[in-house]
Order: structure tokens, then C-alpha cells, then sequence
């Protein structure tokens, strides 16, 4: 293999890293997106009972 060969392989490797990561990161702030609406329309719930409902 020649050097240019190897060069381009870890050019490659550290791009794929790279995608991993910010895609990692990204859909876990929207898991937390999720997690943290689902808390809250819990919350929102518990404080209107199921009878007593405002518009």
C-alpha cells in the first residue's frame, strides 16, 4: 500500500468518528427534548384533575 492509500484511510476513519459523534449528540438532545415534554404534560396533568377541565 502506499502512503497516499493509508493517508485517505485514516482521513476516512477520523470522518466516519466524527459523523458518529455529532449524530450521537444530536439525537440524544432529542431524546431529552422527548423525555423532558413527556415530564411536563405529566406534571400538567396531575395538576388539573381528570374532571376538572379548562378551556
Amino acid at each position: 500500500m502506499e502512503a497516499s492509500t493509508v493517508s485517505i484511510y485514516i482521513f476516512d476513519i477520523f470522518a466516519i468518528i466524527l459523523v458518529v459523534y455529532f449524530l450521537r449528540k444530536k439525537i440524544l438532545s432529542k431524546l431529552n427534548e422527548v423525555e423532558e415534554r413527556h415530564v411536563m404534560k405529566g406534571v400538567k396533568n396531575r395538576k388539573n384533575p381528570p374532571g376538572d377541565e379548562q378551556q
